[in-house]
C-alpha cells in the first residue's frame, strides 16, 4: 500500500509499489535498483497529459490516425516534454504519409529526450528516425537489435513484418504478421496487413476469411473494403457489391467507399447505379479533388467503358467550362489531355486530339499535376512519338516505381512486345499499379504482329482483379473485341462468340459510328451463320 497526495503523486507510488513488489518476488534488491524507471521520468507526471496520451494509443490502434493525432498534440500541450507523446505523433504523421515534415520534427524532439523514454520503446524512437532520415529499410538494424532483447513485443514484430511486406518479401511478412495476432488476436494493423499479404500472393481464401475477422472485430469501412475484394476475387460479384454498400454505409462522406462500390456496381452491368454512386460525390459535400476524380470517372471512363464517347466528350467540355468558371485551372490540363485521348481511342482523330494537347502548353506548370504529365508521355507514346514522350517522363516523374511500366509502354508502342511483356513480369510491387492500359498495349503489340497466340493471355491479363478499376474499364470493353478477334483468327469459333457477345453486350448502347462495333457486329453475325458453336 502507499499514499500520496495530488495526482502528480501517483506515478511516485507506482514506482514504489512496482519496487517492492519485484523484490517480493526475489528479485536481488541492486538489480531492482539499477534497472528501475521512474514512471514520471519515462512518460510524463500530468496525469491528464497521459490520459490523452492513452486515447491516442488507442486511436491508432483502431487505424483512426487523424483522432489520434489530435490526442497526441493535447497530450503535449499539457506536457512538451513528454518524449513518447512526440514519438507516436511522429509515428501517426509517419505512417499517414500526409504531414512528413512534422514528422521529422516531432521524432527529432523524440530523440533530443531519448533518456525520458522506456528503454524498450527507445529502439522505435531509432529506427523511425533512420526510417524518416536514410529511408524505409533503415529501421532494420533497430529492430533486429530489439527483438533479441524483446523477442516477444508486438510493435517490434509488426515493423518489421511491414518492412517485408513493402519489400514485397511476402512469405516473411506473413510470418510475422501470423506471429502478432497470435500475441494479439486483436492487432487491427495486423490483420489489415495478413489481409492484404494473402490476397497479393493469390491465397484468396485466406485473404477473404482475413477480411472477414478483421470486419467482424472492427466494424470498419476499410475492413468491409477489402472483404469486398476478396469476395470479388473470388467470382462472388454480389456479396462484394453488399460488403462495398456496408462500408459506404459506415463512412457515407468517405469519397473512396463509393468509388469502390461505383466500380463493382459497373462490373456487375449495374451501370445506372454506379453513375449514380459517382454523382451523389460530384454533388455532395466533399473536397474538390474528390468531385473532380468523381467527374473524371464518369466522363473518362465509364462513358468509354460503355463505348459512348460523343457523350464522354459532352460531359468533359461542361466540366471545363464548369472549372473555369469557378476558377479552378489547376484540374483544367489534365481533363483536356483526357479529352484528348478520347479523340484518339474513339475515332483516330490524332489532328483534333495534338491540337488539344498543344492547348495545354498555354498553363503554367505550377497548374500541371503529375497525372498531367503522366497522361501526356502516354499520349505521345502510343501516338508514334515514344522519344517525345519519354523525355516528358524523364523530366518529370518522381516515382519510381513507375518506370518500368513506362518502359514497356515505350517497347510495346516500338513493336517490342517480348520485351514489354518481360518488363511488366519483371515489375514487383502493389498489384493495382499495374495498369491494364499498358497491359493492353503488349497485347495488341503482340496482336498486330499476327502472335495471336501470345496476345490471347495477354488480354486475359487485363481483366485481373487488381486491373477492375475505373481508370482500366475502357480497355477491359476493349480486350473482349481483340479477344474475340483473336480467337477468331486462330480458328477457334467458340471463344470468339463468347468474347464478341460480350463486348457486345457492354457496348449495346454505343455510338453507331464506332468502327470496332460494326466490326464485332459483322463478325458475330458470319460466325452465326456458319453454325460456329
Amino acid at each position: 500500500k502507499e499514499e500520496g497526495e495530488g495526482q502528480e503523486s501517483i506515478p511516485g507510488m507506482i514506482d514504489r509499489l512496482a519496487k517492492d513488489i519485484r523484490i517480493d518476488l526475489q528479485e536481488e534488491i541492486q538489480v531492482v535498483e539499477q534497472n528501475a524507471q521512474n514512471v514520471a521520468d519515462v512518460t510524463t507526471v500530468s496525469l491528464e497529459a497521459y490520459k490523452h496520451f492513452f486515447e491516442g494509443d488507442r486511436y491508432m490502434n483502431d487505424l483512426d490516425f487523424g483522432r489520434a493525432a489530435k490526442e497526441f498534440e493535447k497530450s503535449l500541450d499539457l506536457d512538451s516534454t513528454f518524449a513518447l507523446a512526440h514519438y507516436k505523433l511522429a509515428y501517426t504523421q509517419w505512417w499517414s504519409r500526409h504531414q512528413l515534415d512534422d514528422a521529422e520534427d516531432h521524432v527529432r524532439l523524440a530523440m533530443e529526450l531519448i533518456d525520458r523514454i522506456p528503454q524498450k520503446e527507445q529502439f522505435l524512437v531509432r529506427a523511425l528516425n533512420a526510417s524518416l532520415e536514410d529511408g524505409f529499410n533503415a529501421q532494420l538494424p533497430y529492430l533486429r537489435a530489439m527483438q533479441k532483447l524483446y523477442p516477444d513485443d508486438k510493435e517490434m514484430l509488426f515493423s518489421i513484418g511491414d518492412i517485408s511486406f513493402h519489400t514485397e518479401e511476402y512469405d516473411t511478412a506473413q510470418v510475422y504478421f501470423e506471429r502478432v495476432l497470435e500475441l494479439d488476436p486483436e492487432f487491427e494493423r495486423s490483420l489489415q496487413h495478413l489481409t492484404w499479404t494473402y490476397l497479393r500472393t493469390d491465397q484468396i481464401q485466406a485473404g477473404y476469411d482475413m477480411a472477414r475477422r478483421w470486419a467482424d472485430q472492427t466494424q470498419s469501412a476499410e475492413a468491409y473494403q477489402w472483404l469486398g475484394n476478396a469476395a470479388f476475387m473470388l467470382g462472388n460479384g454480389e456479396e462484394a457489391i453488399t460488403h462495398y454498400e456496408r462500408a459506404s454505409e459506415i463512412t457515407p462522406k468517405l469519397a473512396a467507399s463509393k468509388r469502390a462500390l461505383a466500380t463493382a456496381y459497373l462490373f456487375a452491368g449495374q451501370v445506372d447505379k454506379s453513375i449514380a454512386t459517382l454523382q451523389e460525390i460530384v454533388d455532395g459535400d466533399y473536397p474538390d479533388k474528390a468531385k473532380f476524380q468523381a467527374f473524371v470517372a464518369i466522363a473518362g471512363h465509364i462513358m468509354p467503358y460503355l463505348g459512348r464517347f460523343h457523350e464522354a466528350v459532352a460531359w468533359a467540355n461542361a466540366g471545363m467550362d464548369t472549372l473555369r468558371a469557378r476558377g479552378q485551372t489547376e484540374m483544367l490540363p489534365t481533363l483536356e489531355v483526357g479529352i484528348a485521348m478520347m479523340h484518339y481511342w474513339a475515332w483516330n482523330d490524332l489532328e483534333t486530339a495534338r491540337g488539344l494537347i498543344e492547348n495545354t502548353y498555354e498553363y503554367p506548370d505550377s497548374v500541371k499535376s503529375m497525372d498531367y504529365w503522366m497522361n501526356l508521355t502516354a499520349f505521345n507514346v502510343v501516338t508514334g512519338r515514344v522519344d517525345e514522350g519519354m523525355k516528358i517522363f524523364e523530366e518529370h516523374n518522381k516515382e519510381k516505381f513507375v518506370v518500368p511500366l513506362f518502359e514497356a509502354l515505350a517497347a510495346s508502342s516500338s513493336g517490342d512486345c517480348s520485351g514489354a511483356e518481360a518488363l511488366l513480369d519483371s515489375i514487383k510491387m502493389i498489384p493495382e499499379v499495374k495498369f491494364a492500359s499498358i497491359i493492353f498495349r503488349t497485347a495488341v503489340c503482340y496482336y498486330d504482329e499476327g502472335n495471336y497466340e501470345a496476345a490471347v493471355p495477354n488480354f486475359k491479363r487485363v481483366f485481373r482483379f487488381e486491373n477492375a478499376t475505373l481508370e482500366n474499364a475502357l480497355f477491359i470493353a476493349l480486350s473482349y473485341y481483340y479477344l474475340g478477334r483473336s480467337h477468331d483468327q486462330l480458328g477457334q469459333s467458340s471463344e470468339a462468340l463468347g468474347y464478341y457477345r460480350e463486348f457486345l453486350n457492354i457496348w449495346k448502347g454505343a455510338d453507331e459510328d464506332q468502327q470496332i462495333l460494326t466490326d464485332a457486329r459483322e463478325r458475330l453475325a458470319a460466325l452465326e451463320a456458319s453454325g460456329s458453336m
